[in-house]
């Protein structure tokens, strides 16, 4: 018999529900992206949300969602930013974040990355709506950038794929590595003089972490979670528009070597709030306080 369940999502809720009745312990839930936020920003969980199966299997997912954190004892919410999509179970919500360990990136080499120009900025993650690359792929790229695209062809949005295949047929200076991993995607996020994130939505962002370690600039709309840890004097804010981001592009190039110290070091110090020992500490107080009950 377990002493409580522990839910991570929308996807598992249903079954922790059950098996915490079945049981009689304590429900956890963590909530790290919500298939009820989503549809803030018009995202939906199938297909085609206009055919009755679309509706229907969509509306299955939001109700095993709202399910899950109506039975919940606590609620796990990634960020304090996301947590205000639900007030209404504020008072058993606790906020532990996403954390990064500093360490793994004491060994980030610098690597060629494709392109010849000057600068290079690197969009790396899921090529999805909700990471706003329909946005990206529609930009006109200042002078003296290349632009990287790191990530999976598969697990996106297929019509964000599309577009973004088009957008680097018709420009010279934008490539796609492919997807990156562990030394690999630091290397690369090392090598970049720019991280861009034009997130519509972002529960946590911990691809902002990992680009503040690796001492590029970061460009994001600091939506949702982000804005729990970014500000101006880590990052640059981009409008989620084609023109908000070129226009935050054109800031990051008028940049001197003393201001993008400034934001680099501001980055690191922002790390190392988010340390991971910190953040296992806090997932042990809660499970101890559940198995109390």
């Amino acid at each position: 018999k377990p002493d409580l369940i522990h839910a991570y999502d929308w996807s598992t809720y249903l079954a922790g529900v059950y098996l915490s009745e079945i049981h009689q312990v304590p429900l956890l839930v963590s909530m790290q992206l919500s298939a009820n936020a989503l549809v803030n920003v018009g995202i939906t969980n199938c297909s085609d949300f206009n055919s009755v199966d679309g509706k229907w299997l969509h509306k299955a997912h939001v109700e095993s969602e709202w399910l899950g954190l109506t039975k919940a004892d606590k609620i796990i919410n990634v960020s304090e930013g996301y947590s205000n999509y639900f007030p209404q179970f504020k008072d058993k919500t606790t906020i532990i974040p996403n954390g990064i360990d500093l360490n793994d990136w004491k060994d980030g080499k610098k690597i060629k990355l494709p392109g010849e120009n000057k600068y290079k900025i690197v969009y790396i993650g899921r090529f999805a709506m909700m990471k706003g690359i329909h946005l990206l792929s529609k930009i006109d790229i200042p002078e003296g950038i290349d632009l990287i695209f790191v990530g999976a062809d598969k697990g996106g949005d297929k019509i964000c794929i599309d577009e973004l295949n088009q957008f680097i047929d018709k420009n010279p200076n934008v490539y796609y590595y492919g997807p990156a991993y562990e030394q690999d995607k630091i290397n690369i996020l090392t090598s970049a003089d720019a991280v861009i994130m034009p997130s519509i939505h972002e529960p946590f962002g911990i691809v902002a972490l990992e680009a503040l370690a690796s001492k590029s600039i970061l460009i994001s709309s600091r939506v949702d979670g982000m804005g729990d840890f970014l500000n101006d004097n880590n990052s640059i804010k981009c409008e989620l528009s084609k023109e908000g981001i070129e226009k935050s592009i054109k800031q990051f190039l008028s940049f001197n070597i003393e201001k993008k110290d400034y934001m680099i070091n501001n980055g690191i110090e922002t790390c190392k709030k988010y340390k991971w020992d910190d953040i296992a500490e806090e997932y042990y107080k809660i499970y101890t306080s559940l198995c109390k009950k």
